[in-house]
C-alpha cells in the first residue's frame, strides 16, 4: 500500500544532483548524521525543510514524499482486501473512520472511490440498526453522485449509476430505480460481437475470439444470476421447477459450480425458498443437500477459469480493481449463509420439525463454523 517514501527519493534526487550527503546537508542548514537517518528512513525532515528539499531538486512537495492523488489498480485492491480483513477484526465505526481517511486523502482516484462504495455496501448488515443502516446508504449515494459527476471514465460513472439504483431499490424508492435505469428493458446491442468482428476482419483471430470468450463468460453468470430473481417471480410448480431444471443443464455443461461456487449457491438458495413456499418440501430439501455438498468442497471464493474458459481470469484481473475477488470476506460470507437459514420464518414454518431439515442444518452449522 502507499507509504511516505521521502527517505529513498531523497537519497536518489541527492545522486541525480552528484551530491554527497554532506554538500546536501550544507546546502539545507543541517548535519550529515541528519540527511543519513533520512535516507535510512530513522527520522523525517522537519516539516519547515519540505519546501527547500523540494525546491533544490526541482520537484512538488507532494513528489517529494511520493504521494500520488492515484492509486494504482494493485494498490486499491491491496487496501480493499486490508479493509475487508479488518471487518473481521474490528466494529464497523473503527473501520469506517479508517476507510472515510482513505477516502479523504484520495478524494479524486474515483476508481478507489467507486470499491470502497461497494465494499461499505457489502457490509451493510454490520453498520448498526435500521437508521444507521439508512444513513450509510445515503452516503453512498452521495458518493456515487460525485464518482457520476467527476470521473472522466464513462465505464466508472455507469457502474456508480448502478449502484445507485441498488441503494434506491433498497431504499424501496423505485421510481428513482426507474429514473437512473429507465422505465423499459434496454435492448442487446451486441457491442463486443461487434469488436470482435472488427479484430476478425483485421485478422486477429485471437483477439476475436478472446472477447467472445469473455462476452459467454459473462452471459452465463448473468443467465444464473437473473434466473435466480425470476425464481421468485414464478407462481406455479410447473414454471419453478422447468427453470430449476434448465439452469442445472446448463451449470453442468458449463461446469459453473468450479467456475463461480457461489453464484450458484445463490441460485441454489432461490430454488430453495421458491420450492419450499410451493409446498415441495422434498425438492426444497434437495436443493439444501446440494447447497452443503458444495460447501463441504470449501470452494474457491474467486472467479474461477478452466480449459475452456482459458483468458477469463486475466481479463479479470485486467478490467477490474478488484480482479476475481468476491466482495466481502470469506467468514463474512458463511455468516450470511447461516443468516439466510435462521432468518426466513417460511423455514421455520415450513420445515421446523422435519427430522431431515435438522440434520442438513446441523451439518450446515459445522461447515459455518458456528
Amino acid at each position: 500500500m502507499t507509504e511516505i517514501k521521502l527517505g529513498k527519493i531523497v537519497q536518489r534526487c541527492r545522486k541525480e544532483k552528484n551530491m554527497t550527503q554532506e554538500e546536501l546537508a550544507i546546502a539545507l542548514g543541517v548535519s550529515k548524521s541528519a540527511v543519513s537517518k533520512w535516507e535510512n528512513h530513522q527520522t523525517m525532515p522537519d516539516v519547515l525543510l519540505l519546501p527547500a528539499l523540494a525546491s533544490l531538486f526541482k520537484i512538488s512537495i507532494d513528489e517529494l514524499l511520493g504521494y500520488s492523488p492515484q492509486l494504482t489498480q494493485e494498490e486499491t485492491r491491496q487496501w480493499y482486501k486490508h479493509f475487508s480483513d479488518e471487518f473481521t477484526r474490528k466494529n464497523f465505526s473503527e473501520v469506517k473512520q479508517e476507510i472515510d481517511a482513505m477516502l479523504g486523502k484520495y478524494s479524486v482516484c474515483y476508481s478507489f472511490q467507486l470499491q470502497m462504495v461497494i465494499l461499505l455496501f457489502n457490509h451493510l448488515n454490520l453498520a448498526g440498526d435500521a437508521t444507521d443502516r439508512n444513513s450509510l446508504l445515503e452516503e453512498l449515494l452521495q458518493l456515487s453522485e460525485t464518482i457520476k459527476k467527476e470521473t472522466s471514465q464513462p465505464n466508472l460513472a455507469k457502474q456508480a449509476n448502478v449502484i445507485q439504483a441498488i441503494i434506491y431499490s433498497l431504499l424501496d424508492k423505485n421510481e428513482m430505480v426507474m429514473v437512473l435505469l429507465g422505465k423499459e428493458v434496454n435492448l442487446y446491442l451486441a457491442e463486443n460481437q461487434v469488436l470482435a468482428n472488427a479484430y476478425f476482419r483485421s485478422g486477429d483471430l485471437k483477439k476475436a475470439g478472446e472477447i467472445l470468450q469473455i462476452e459467454i463468460y459473462q452471459n452465463l453468470f448473468a443467465l444464473v444470476s437473473n434466473s435466480s430473481h425470476y425464481l421468485s417471480l414464478l407462481e406455479t410448480p410447473e414454471k419453478v421447477n422447468e427453470t430449476i431444471k434448465r439452469i442445472k443443464q446448463i451449470t453442468a455443461a458449463y461446469q459453473i459450480k468450479e467456475l463461480s461456487p457461489y453464484t450458484y449457491l445463490t441460485f441454489l438458495f432461490s430454488s430453495f425458498i421458491q420450492l419450499l413456499t410451493l409446498d415441495e418440501r422434498e425438492d426444497a430439501l434437495e436443493a439444501m443437500t446440494e447447497i452443503i455438498e458444495i460447501l463441504k468442497m470449501s470452494p474457491a471464493i474467486e472467479l474461477q477459469g478452466d480449459d475452456y474458459f482459458d483468458q477469463v481470469v486475466f481479463w479479470l484481473d485486467k478490467q477490474t480493481d478488484l480482479g476475481n475477488t468476491i466482495p466481502r470476506d470469506k467468514s463474512l460470507v458463511k455468516a450470511s449463509i447461516l443468516e439466510f437459514f435462521t432468518s426466513q420464518p417460511l423455514i421455520e414454518e415450513k420445515l421446523g420439525r422435519d427430522s431431515t431439515y435438522q440434520k442438513l442444518f446441523q451439518q450446515l452449522m459445522k461447515l459455518t463454523g458456528s
